[in-house]
């Protein structure tokens, strides 16, 4: 163990010399910058190997493991009559939100308008929310959480805690809280940006905006 402290000493010693007012939260992420293996070449298109960058092996990584976790979501929700972890979500949501108008909690939880009419009418017809007239716009409506959805929202927390347990497997929590940490300030940048983007087609747009 003194040895490893003289090892982590001497290369603080190191990245001090690098970096002027060094921080201990950045110097952990370029140890762990420095001393994690770089990820195999990926074929590309069934001919030559490329290395995949480092952008295309974060991407990959992200889209994976959210595909996981929906497949473990639905195994997980499926008993108590849920199809997914977004109908947990829209059960949630619209608790937090209180009695919002369908089309903001559909922007709220970053659905495509259509597919999520489609999750608001399934919860619904299982008598989970219910929809009443807005007062002050006669073309719109709101939603609200009953008793019943409430009380299976209430059920569901245990659950999605194990279905988060499942997905961060053996992390130690030194590793959760520094992957945390970095992902908010991921999901900071997308969130800043997300209501001027939305209503857009334009990938290059998008593109634009985002990377600077």
């Amino acid at each position: 163990m003194k040895n490893k402290l003289v090892e982590l000493a001497q290369v603080w010693g190191q990245y001090e010399e690098q970096v002027q007012a060094p921080d201990l939260r950045d110097f952990c992420r370029w140890y762990l910058e420095q001393n994690t293996p770089q990820e195999e070449s990926i074929p590309l298109m069934g001919s030559e190997v490329e290395k995949a960058s480092l952008n295309s092996q974060l991407g990959r990584l992200i889209g994976k493991l959210s595909r996981y976790a929906s497949i473990y979501a639905k195994k997980a929700f499926s008993p108590l009559g849920l199809n997914n972890f977004e109908d947990f979500g829209y059960l949630w949501q619209t608790q937090y939100m209180g009695s919002p108008k369908k089309s903001e909690l559909i922007y709220a939880m970053l659905s495509e308008f259509p597919s999520g009419v489609d999750v608001i009418k399934r919860l619904v017809g299982k008598g989970l929310l219910e929809e009443f007239p807005d007062e002050q716009d006669k073309r719109s409506k709101r939603v609200r959480i009953t008793e019943k959805g409430l009380a299976l929202s209430i059920q569901s927390i245990p659950v999605t805690e194990k279905v988060a347990r499942v997905i961060v497997g053996d992390l130690k929590d030194e590793d959760k809280t520094l992957l945390i940490d970095l992902l908010q300030g991921l999901e900071q940048l997308h969130d800043n940006h997300y209501k001027l983007l939305r209503n857009t087609n334009d990938f290059e747009e998008v593109y634009e905006l985002m990377v600077k």
